[in-house]
């Protein structure tokens, strides 16, 4: 089953012209690379602060409980979300690309999802995920991992089937040990379940909404571009 998904997805790189791995960088550009990590993490680290300091003083509806299962299946699916602008702008695509391939450790697996209705998104990999689930970059991982999971001002988030992450309302905190979870279905940590709803519609879009989403822009695709994307 992995050997037959690994084999669609090299077909889909060569198909879509997907971003190539980085190059072997020598001992100098590894420790300039290193030290960029390192600079950048800092401000990274003050970024997550503040998010997690905003959440508790807009109250939003839902609070976050659990912890990471190391499953690693959030790390196979990182959505970059594809606007209309990448399509008329491919050089801005390229840019993108290069900040979340180059100078972080993901890589571009070649396709893209349709996460909602015209809203398109890049799936990613990354480098870093460890074989016993483990991010080989904890200390210094980028932004969107460490805002993970998202909380909206209403309403719960969306993790994967089996994350060890949960929502619960902040109201019934200490009245409830009951916690909300929606999820979506995963057969292993490489690839989403593929389920059917009732018009026959495969529910990958679902398993979309449950990945990492790197959201440039708030601005819909139009039908055409989604069209074009699937």
């Amino acid at each position: 089953m992995v050997a037959e998904i690994d084999g669609t997805n090299v077909k889909a790189r060569a198909m879509l012209g997907a971003q190539p791995d980085a190059p072997k960088r020598c001992l100098v550009r590894r420790a300039f690379h290193r030290a960029g990590r390192e600079f950048v993490a800092l401000f990274v680290v003050l970024y997550s602060i503040g998010h997690r300091l905003g959440r508790t003083l807009l109250q939003t509806e839902y609070v976050v409980t659990g912890g990471c299962k190391k499953r690693g299946v959030c790390c196979n699916h990182i959505l970059l979300e594809w606007v209309p602008f990448f399509d008329r702008h491919p050089w801005a695509a390229r840019i993108v690309l290069w900040k979340l391939t180059r100078f972080y450790s993901f890589y571009d697996k070649g396709y893209t999802w349709e996460v909602e209705d015209g809203l398109m998104a890049r799936v990613l990999g990354c480098h870093a995920l460890q074989p016993d689930g483990r991010c080989g970059e904890y200390r210094i991982r980028p932004r969107i991992c460490r805002t993970y999971p998202e909380v909206p001002l209403e309403g719960p988030g969306m993790v994967l089937k089996g994350c060890g992450y949960g929502f619960e309302q902040r109201a019934m905190l200490g009245h409830s040990t009951t916690t909300t979870t929606p999820s979506t279905s995963t057969t292993s940590t490489n690839a989403p379940a593929t389920t059917t709803t009732q018009d026959g519609v495969s529910s990958r879009r679902a398993a979309a909404d449950a990945g990492m989403l790197v959201q440039i822009s708030r601005r819909r695709s139009s039908p055409q571009t989604s069209r074009k994307l699937k």
